[in-house]
């Protein structure tokens, strides 16, 4: 995606909704109008009754529906019920219909973004944690969709509220209109007072949720050791101070927005009194009809309604287009790692030269050196679990590394397109991700199934007999995580998925530790099997294990080959 502006990034996203958009500006228009026009309906209600229209502009409207259906006041109610009745029904159709448009624009914008930040993922230095990932790109994104279908479409339908509604009052009576809307500029006046205020205020609000759920999360990873060791006290006390700071920021900038409500409801008041005022004075005077007071009330209302709610919305935007302008910054962020034209091979050798990685200021690995060369099946005993993770995560470009080179079919790896040079490998961790949906999806990753490399993943992985105990198969809901799965299957089902994309590289991280040995050995066999003529390389601390593989090469204080 090319650089942007920060402040485009709406533009940039929804441009291919323009026309979703326009017509829900179109139908919000229509539904003001509508709206309005209840009101004037009202009026004639009144006026009908009172059997006058005055001398007012708008009582054209009246005197034609008296000549097109005579004088009589009791057909003229008649009349103007059911005339009531379609304008109300039209007004909640384009209602309906312009938060459709709305919401079809938002879905899709959001999905574009969606795939933006993911893609950008794919290209990035370093995996964010999963906090990172969910706040500062779920949550944002959320923002940023509500920004085009709530705070938007809210403030836009508020200020044609007020100026459809101000020129009505206009044309009924001048001077009424410019005595009460002389108050609407000063309401906006006041509107950008606090903007900057509320926007630090709603910013620090988010982050405070952020690391409250993020110890949240961390926390429930660790509930077993935590139970284990009786520090419930202190887990709570922890996530209790978080939760304190977070109200306490949330309470601040609604404290602030109340208190700037005050001055912004006192002048609503004095614009409603005033218009009351000079209206009354107006009938009292008999230029201006009882049904026209009515209506310039009505109007009066509506106009400081949504004044107010114009502002408040403008408010809750301006905060979402904080979030937006970080997607902005992370989308057009620089990353070392380049997306190349360069294609991997179906063979490649994989070479480590003097690497030297460090994460969070720890050495884990340092001048490690070794070579795996195609069709071997190779196990690396690593002294630390870092250690064995990060060769991982740097054969895969998730992190990169300080010093050093790493070579794949005798090219530097970072040199590939990243995207050709994942698909060399498969991967099995030591914790597997299981997502939402059947067991078949999990396998074949969301795509359509090849029937033959399924049913040869699934007898590798010793996964049929625990299928066939289904009685759905293997269309066997699962839950996210697979939390409805004991972690033996869970990691069965990873190892089936790995066995059918049939990369050229299996890379197994410590990925029999759940299993007892005996199985552990019998998984490997099938393992070593399927892949006779392509690379296994298992990366582990068990030396048990690791005897089972030809090739073992074992690496001392993250580098140093035993």
């Amino acid at each position: 995606m090319k650089m942007m502006n920060k402040d485009k990034i709406f533009r940039a996203f929804n441009q291919k909704n323009a026309g979703f958009r326009f017509l829900g500006h179109i139908l919000t228009v229509l539904m003001v109008i509508f709206m309005l026009e209840l009101a004037q309906i009202t009026q004639l209600f009144i006026d009908s009754i009172y059997t006058t229209s005055g001398n007012q502009p708008l009582g054209a409207l009246w005197g034609w529906v008296g000549g097109l259906f005579g004088q009589n006041t009791t057909t003229l109610v008649l009349v103007l019920t059911v005339l009531f009745v379609v304008v109300a029904i039209l007004k909640n159709v384009c209602y309906f219909g312009s938060s459709q448009c709305f919401f079809k624009a938002a879905c899709s914008a959001r999905s574009s973004l969606r795939r933006a930040c993911f893609k950008k993922l794919s290209f990035s230095d370093n995996l964010p944690s999963a906090k990172q990932v969910f706040f500062n790109l779920t949550s944002d994104v959320t923002d940023f969709a509500d920004v085009l279908y709530i705070h938007k479409p809210k403030m836009f339908e508020m200020l044609v509220r007020v100026l459809l509604a101000g020129l009505l009052c206009f044309i009924i009576d001048f001077r009424i209109a410019i005595g009460f809307m002389a108050v609407v500029p000063i309401m906006f006046a006041a509107m950008f007072l606090l903007e900057k205020t509320l926007v630090r205020l709603f910013s620090e609000a988010r982050n405070r949720k952020s690391d409250m759920f993020g110890a949240s999360e961390e926390m429930i990873r660790n509930i077993k050791d935590i139970k284990t060791f009786g520090a419930e006290r202190w887990a709570i006390e922890k996530y209790s101070h978080l939760n304190k700071k977070q109200t306490q920021a949330i309470t601040k900038s609604n404290n602030l927005i109340n208190k700037h409500q005050i001055p912004l409801n006192i002048l609503r008041m004095i614009g409603i009194t005033a218009a009351f005022a000079l209206s009354a004075l107006a009938c009292f005077l008999g230029t201006l009809t009882v049904g026209y007071f009515v209506l310039i009330m009505t109007y009066a209302v509506i106009i400081f309604d949504s004044a107010i709610s114009f502002i408040l919305s403008y408010y809750e935007y301006k905060a979402s287009a904080v979030s937006a302008r970080r997607l902005a910054g992370f989308l057009d962020s620089q990353s070392s790692i380049k997306p190349k034209t360069l294609a991997l091979e179906p063979s490649f050798d994989i070479e480590f030269c003097d690497v030297c990685f460090k994460d969070n200021g720890q050495q884990i690995l340092n001048n490690a050196s070794f070579v795996v060369p195609y069709k071997s099946h190779t196990a690396i005993i690593c002294s630390s679990d870092s250690g064995k993770t990060a060769i991982m995560r740097l054969l895969l470009r998730f992190v990169n590394f300080q010093s050093g080179k790493i070579l794949v079919g005798g090219v530097r790896h970072e040199e590939y397109n990243i995207s050709s040079l994942r698909q060399g490998f498969s991967l099995v961790s030591q914790e597997p991700a299981i997502f939402e949906g059947t067991v078949l999806d999990n396998i074949t990753m969301f795509s359509p199934a090849n029937k033959e490399k399924l049913e040869n993943a699934l007898n590798l992985s010793d996964l049929k007999e625990i299928i066939e105990g289904f009685s759905d198969k293997e269309n066997h809901f699962l839950a996210e995580s697979g939390k409805n799965l004991p972690s033996q299957v869970r990691q069965k089902i990873a190892i089936a998925r790995a066995l059918y994309r049939d990369a050229p590289v299996l890379i197994l991280d410590s990925a029999f530790n759940k299993f007892p040995k005996s199985e552990a050995k019998k998984l490997i066999a099938n393992l070593k099997n399927a892949y006779s003529q392509k690379t296994i390389l298992f990366l582990t601390e068990d030396t048990v294990l690791a005897k089972e593989f030809d090739n073992v090469i074992k690496l001392k204080n993250g580098g140093e080959n035993e």
